[in-house]
């Protein structure tokens, strides 16, 4: 985990942007669908996520700007980070050339 998840300062600003978002999964929400997430869930299934829409790793000055989080579900935030994962993984992309020859 990044350090700068266990800060105060994040802790305060995830919880203003949970209650932003009235607890709701703001990608769900875009395809018409309401799911309720729990800021402080023991399943992670429940879990309310606070996504960075631009990475902190590659625009760490928007780490703590209220338009680059939104609220996610568990389901929605593992598919923001399914590409990443399979980098961190596997040492490379997940694209392959298509010819492949």
């Amino acid at each position: 985990m990044h350090a700068f998840y266990i800060r105060s300062i994040w802790k305060n600003k995830r919880k203003h942007i949970i209650e932003r978002d009235h607890c709701e999964c703001q990608e769900c929400k875009r395809n018409s669908k309401v799911t309720i997430v729990k800021p402080k869930a023991k399943e992670r299934s429940q879990r309310a996520y606070v996504h960075h829409i631009k990475h902190l790793r590659d625009y760490p000055e928007l780490a703590l700007e209220d338009s680059n989080l939104e609220t996610l579900c568990f389901s929605c935030h593992e598919l923001e980070h399914t590409d990443e994962r399979h980098k961190f993984e596997t040492g490379k992309d997940k694209f392959v050339n298509e010819e492949r020859w």
